[in-house]
């Protein structure tokens, strides 16, 4: 009796090994005619897109399409944060405003719709991002903060809530919410809780267009908000620093905050709708500095834009709601703005584009970039005239979207920017690896990502002599579960100001942020792209591609021959019925 050839496992090991190439068709990701990614798979193990899915066959996960897919709509004065649930890089945007026949761009109403969008796939028509739309309504306000936490937890703080009924005072310490976020392989579920007055009794009064920015060492979060307008329409702006401490778990989890005014001498004046930049110490374990980038400040009643080649830094130390100020001379300084984005680029680098005039009656275009460690702005290719966008720093690229543009809503497409060779790209593939933290306390917790690059400290060009000095008040939220107001969860924190500490102690990064490779970095000569214009990927996954190729390539090459070897023995088999093949 003739054998059948037994082939099928060696076509089903080329199948397996066969697809390897990050690009638009072997990428290892189905493309619909949209650009839209709808599934894994194939080899995913030599590229440096992803760590989640490193060293194996991923298993094949579907993405349904959404309303949000299909039509997402115009947003502005929007909040937005870059997390990484299940150690995915996801910009998520919360509330904001959506086009209203018959408004206008301050009459329209708040929304309490918002939106995600996975970043660990390439999307290679920026027209169409495969925004996903949350079920669970977030609070309804614009103007808000949105602050990162952990990985999958955020604080959303304050804002315009006039358009929601159940707000009708909006000067009450009732502003503050917490967002966490469950991942499953197809979705994000929100999960939303009102820190009312009751349960946070210490929290900072209702504002609007705040500073803020936040830290993490993997087991204690130290968040920052700044200034801010009073959202009653009064006018009224505040000169505060305010801070939030929250412990992290293993799981992404809060508890126990605990909120303080920093209420020491000098400062900033009263400021508002600028943007706070969280850049790394240089010195090992030491407490980042926060940069205030532009925005509108008030001196004597008069109002002005707060002007960029003069930047006020706060470097916080081991004390709750303790820290310095220090105002930096910088040089080749560009216009002040409101309403812009700005994001630290790598190695203490922060980039910031668009914005708008101090009465609103001109948008801007133009970006730059300012090097913290030579107190030097450089001048970056112009994007588009916008404001009130949302932008991210992923990997090697700076992600945006939405805003408002000179006389209506901006287009609903991303722009992205690669910050190492100053390119503006015509698709976004990811260029992001994530760190698990550094403290040995967070054993399991693998989902807060390390920040770009090394970057500059601002200590240089902080003089102890004429910084301001400082000192706290602190009231534990005793109200609030998990609260001790026996302790002080600052005390496990480093201090800043001589950067000593345990050899152990763990670095401060930004929650929920995605690196750039170690071949990448903001300052890195490599860059995201290979030319004007270019929608290539980065070095690192160019580099992922070829040796993925020649893996390919090797296994093909040895599956064919084992299958040739394989039909021979067969056939011989079959002529000569011997049994004993080798």
């Amino acid at each position: 009796m003739r054998r059948r050839p037994r082939i099928a496992a060696s076509i089903a090991l080329v199948a397996l090994l066969g697809t390897s190439a990050p690009s638009d068709e072997g990428s290892g990701i189905s493309q619909d005619s949209r650009g839209q990614g709808r599934a894994f798979f194939g080899w995913t193990g030599v590229s440096a897109q992803t760590t989640r899915l490193s060293g194996r066959c991923a298993e094949a996960v579907l993405f349904p399409p959404t309303p949000a897919d299909l039509a997402p709509l115009d947003r502005w004065s929007q909040s937005s944060a870059l997390l990484s649930p299940s150690d995915d890089p996801t910009l998520v945007v919360v509330s904001g405003k959506e086009t209203v026949a018959g408004q206008t761009v301050s009459s329209t109403p708040s929304t309490s719709s918002s939106l995600y969008l996975n970043l660990s796939n390439p999307i290679v028509d920026l027209s169409s991002p495969p925004w996903q739309a949350f079920a669970t309504a977030a609070p309804i306000a614009s103007y808000a903060s949105f602050v990162p936490l952990s990985s999958s937890s955020t604080l959303f703080f304050g804002g315009d809530a006039s358009s929601d009924p159940s707000f009708a005072v909006q000067t009450g310490n009732d502003s503050s919410w917490l967002l966490s976020l469950t991942s499953t392989s197809t979705s994000l579920t929100p999960s939303w809780t009102h820190e009312t007055a009751a349960l946070w009794p210490n929290q900072p009064e209702r504002r609007e267009s705040a500073f803020t920015a936040s830290a993490t060492n993997g087991t204690l979060t130290r968040a920052w908000v700044f200034g801010g307008q009073r959202a009653d329409g009064s006018g009224m702006s505040f000169g505060e620093m305010w801070e939030l401490q929250v412990t992290v778990d293993a799981k992404g989890g809060v508890s126990a905050p605990r909120w303080a005014m920093w209420s020491g001498t000098g400062g900033p004046p009263s400021t508002y709708d600028g943007t706070a930049v969280l850049v790394p110490s240089t010195q090992s374990n030491a407490m980042p500095s926060i940069y205030l980038i532009g925005g509108v400040q008030v001196v004597d009643g008069t109002s002005t834009l707060a002007p960029l080649d003069s930047v006020w830094v706060f470097t916080p130390n081991a004390r709750l709601g303790g820290g310095s100020w220090a105002q930096v001379k910088m040089r080749n300084a560009p216009s002040g703005r409101r309403g812009h984005v700005a994001v630290e680029v790598g190695a203490g680098k922060i980039w910031i584009q668009g914005g708008r005039s101090a009465d609103g009656s001109m948008v801007l275009s133009d970006s730059a970039v300012l090097d913290t460690q030579k107190k030097t702005w450089t001048r970056t290719k112009a994007g588009q005239q916008v404001w009130g966008q949302s932008a991210a720093m992923v990997g090697e690229t700076v992600v945006m979207a939405f805003g408002y543009g000179a006389n209506a809503p901006a287009p609903t497409a991303l722009s992205v920017y690669a910050p190492a060779n100053d390119t503006w790209l015509t698709a976004y593939y990811p260029s992001f690896i994530t760190i698990p933290p550094t403290n040995p306390k967070s054993s399991g917790h693998t989902t807060t990502a390390a920040s770009p690059a090394a970057p500059s400290s601002p200590a240089s060009s902080t003089d102890p002599s004429t910084s301001p000095s400082d000192s706290s008040t602190t009231a534990p939220d005793s109200a609030s579960p998990g609260a001790d107001s026996s302790s002080d969860p600052s005390s496990s924190s480093p201090s800043s100001s001589s950067g000593s500490g345990s050899s152990d102690a763990p670095e401060w990064t930004a929650p929920g942020s995605a690196a750039s490779p170690p071949s990448g970095g903001g300052d890195s000569s490599s860059g995201s792209s290979s030319g004007e214009g270019s929608s290539k990927p980065s070095g690192g996954t160019v580099a992922g591609a070829v040796v993925g190729s020649i893996l390919g390539a090797l296994a093909l090459g040895v599956a064919g021959a084992f299958a040739v070897r394989r039909y021979r023995d067969n056939s011989r088999h079959s002529y000569t019925g011997d049994d004993d093949i080798a």
